[in-house]
C-alpha cells in the first residue's frame, strides 16, 4: 500500500529556512534582518530584537505592497513568565499556491521556534492562529520568504503568560458537559427543504441551501467545479491514500449527539465533522482546517450545530462562522492531526447543542472500552455518504495491536505510521470511512452518565473500510493533545489597534 505524505514547502525553501538560522544568517545573500533605527514616519519601529507583550508586525510599506525577492526576519525575545507565543495572521497578501499544489511554491511564513518550528505557511491565512510553546529566554524567529512581485502582511503577536494557560483546559465547563438528551432523536423534519433564509444570521451571501453531495468527484447545478477541486484538495492534503473516515455498518442515529457539528463549505457542502468542546469553540482534524486555509479561507467556513439530516432543516440548528483557527504548530498529514475553531459568538447550550467532555487522565490509554463514532460519511467502500447522522460502537484497542494490523497489511513502513499521539478502534465489522474526518470518537461513563471526547477521526487505509484482516481506523488521541489546548485556548485580551508596530527595515 502506498502512503502519500505531503509536505507544505518545497525543498529549496526548506532548505532555505534551515540554513537562514541566527548564525549562519549573515553569510546569506538577501538576509534583511530587522535593524536598530527610530520610529519611522508612520510611528513604527523596528528593533533587532523585540521584546513586548503585544505588538504588531508588518512588512516595509504595510499597508501598501513590496516586491522583489528578499527573506525577512522579525526575532522576538521572550519575557521571563512566558509559556506560549500567539501569532495571529490579520491581513496576508502572499502569492497563493493554487488549490491543487502540494507546497509554497514562492511566498511562505515560517515561525522557526526552538521547540517548535512549524513548517512553511501560505495560503488563506487570514484570520487563522498559531500558538506555540515556548520558554522564558527562549528567542523566536519569524520567517517570511518572498518571491511574488507583490506582498503584504500584517500579523498580531503576543507572549501568553504561564498564569493564563491551564494545567486543565475548559475545565469551567465541567459541571455541564457531555450530558445527552434522554429523549429518542425522531426529529421533526417538517418535511421541507432549507429555505432562503436558514443562514441569514450568519451572512446574506452565503448560499442558502446544504446540499448532500452522495459522490465526491459529482458536478452539482451550481459551484460544482469548484466543489470537485475542492473534494481533491481535502482528499490530497488528508493523504490521497490515507483516506479521511466514514461510518461503515453503523445505524442512524436516534438520540441527539449534541456535541456533534458538522464543517460546511459555504454553508452548502459538507466538509467534516468536528465536536463542540465550549459554547465559542469546536474541535476537529487539523487536516479539515488546512483544507479551509490551502483552497477557501475562513470567510467561507461555516459551522453548524444540531444538525441531523443534511439537506433538512429542523428547531434547534445553530450557524457560526469560525471568527479564528489553530492547527496544531507541528501538524504534518497525520501527525498532530488537530485544530480549533473560534466562533464569532457562543452558541446557545440546548438539548441539541451541548459541549463533550474532556480527558484529564493523561495516561488513560482506553484500550478495551467501547467507543461510539458517528457521523454522515460513507456507509461503504465505495457507497454514499450518509445524509443522515450515523453511530456506531467500536472496540478500543492498543496502538501496539493496532500497528500490528497496519503492518500485516503494508510492512513496517505502514507499521511504524502509528505513534502515541494516535488512538486505534474498529475490528468488529464496523469502523470509520472516506469522509468522516474530525468528528468525535466518544466512551460513555455509566456512573456520571457523561460522554467525553477521546478522539477525533483522522486517516484510515485506502479505499478499504472495514475490511477483515486491514488496518484499523486512527483517530487523534486527545489525552496528547492536552498541551496544545491548555495553549490555544488560554484567554488574553489586547487593542490590536493601538500596538506598536515595528517593521524589517
Amino acid at each position: 500500500m502506498k502512503i502519500h505524505v505531503y509536505w507544505c514547502g518545497a525543498l529549496f525553501t526548506m532548505t532555505s529556512i534551515y540554513m537562514c538560522t541566527a548564525k549562519t544568517a549573515e553569510s546569506i545573500k538577501n538576509i534583511n534582518y530587522i535593524k536598530e533605527v527610530g520610529p519611522d514616519t508612520a510611528g513604527r519601529c523596528c528593533s533587532t530584537v523585540i521584546s513586548d507583550m503585544n505588538f504588531r508586525i508588518t512588512n516595509p510599506s504595510y499597508p501598501e505592497v513590496d516586491s522583489g525577492s528578499r527573506r525577512y526576519f522579525h526575532k522576538i525575545q521572550m519575557q521571563s513568565g512566558t509559556c506560549a507565543l500567539r501569532i495571529m495572521y490579520k491581513d496576508i497578501k502572499l502569492h497563493l499556491p493554487g488549490l491543487m499544489s502540494s507546497a509554497c511554491s514562492l511566498d511562505s511564513i515560517t515561525i522557526l521556534a526552538p521547540q517548535f518550528p512549524t513548517q512553511p505557511q501560505c495560503g488563506f491565512l487570514d484570520n487563522f492562529l498559531v500558538n506555540v510553546p515556548v520558554k522564558e529566554g527562549d528567542e523566536v524567529e519569524i520567517l517570511v520568504v518572498v518571491q511574488s512581485t507583490k506582498y503584504s502582511w500584517n500579523m498580531v503577536i503576543s507572549q501568553i503568560p504561564c498564569s493564563e494557560i491551564e494545567s486543565k483546559p475548559l475545565a469551567k465547563y465541567e459541571e455541564h458537559c457531555g450530558k445527552r438528551p434522554r429523549h429518542n432523536f425522531l426529529w421533526n423534519f417538517g418535511v421541507h427543504e432549507l429555505d432562503s433564509g436558514i443562514l441569514d444570521n450568519v451572512q446574506n451571501e452565503i448560499p442558502q441551501t446544504i446540499i448532500n453531495d452522495p459522490d465526491v468527484n459529482s458536478y452539482h447545478a451550481t459551484g460544482d467545479f469548484f466543489r470537485c477541486h475542492m473534494e481533491r484538495v481535502v482528499d490530497k492534503i488528508a493523504a490521497k491514500t490515507v483516506q479521511n473516515n466514514r461510518i461503515v455498518n453503523g445505524q442512524t442515529a436516534r438520540r441527539s449527539w449534541p456535541w456533534q457539528v458538522v464543517l460546511l463549505i459555504k454553508g452548502r457542502h459538507l466538509l467534516c465533522g468536528g465536536a463542540l468542546i465550549a459554547p465559542n469553540l469546536a474541535i476537529t482534524a487539523g487536516h479539515c482546517l488546512k483544507a479551509v486555509q490551502k483552497a477557501l479561507g475562513l470567510e467561507n467556513l461555516v459551522i453548524a450545530m444540531g444538525v441531523q439530516k443534511i439537506g433538512t432543516q429542523s428547531a434547534g440548528v445553530q450557524y457560526r462562522r469560525c471568527k479564528h483557527a489553530t492547527i496544531h504548530p507541528q501538524y504534518a498529514e497525520i501527525n498532530q492531526d488537530i485544530g480549533l475553531c473560534y466562533f464569532d459568538e457562543p452558541i446557545e447550550v440546548s438539548d441539541k447543542a451541548v459541549p463533550i467532555c474532556l480527558p484529564y487522565e493523561k495516561d488513560h490509554t482506553f484500550a478495551g472500552e467501547k467507543g461510539i463514532i458517528t457521523g454522515w460519511g460513507r456507509t461503504s467502500d465505495h457507497g454514499t455518504a450518509a445524509n443522515i447522522l450515523q453511530e456506531a460502537a467500536i472496540p478500543i484497542v492498543t496502538n501496539e495491536a493496532c500497528s500490528e494490523a497496519w503492518e500485516q497489511t503494508g510492512g513496517k513502513a505502514l507499521s511504524a505510521l502509528i505513534d502515541s499521539t494516535m488512538l486505534c478502534g474498529g475490528g468488529n465489522n464496523r469502523s470509520t470511512c472516506n469522509g468522516d474526518s474530525g468528528g468525535p470518537l466518544s466512551i460513555h461513563n455509566s456512573t456520571t452518565d457523561r460522554y467525553t471526547l477521546i478522539g477525533l477521526t483522522s486517516f484510515g487505509p485506502s479505499s478499504i473500510c472495514n475490511v477483515p484482516g486491514k488496518p484499523l481506523s486512527v483517530f487523534t488521541r486527545i489525552t496528547s493533545q492536552l498541551p496544545f489546548l491548555s495553549m490555544a485556548t488560554a484567554e488574553i485580551s489586547l487593542d490590536a489597534k493601538n500596538l506598536k508596530v515595528y517593521l524589517p527595515c
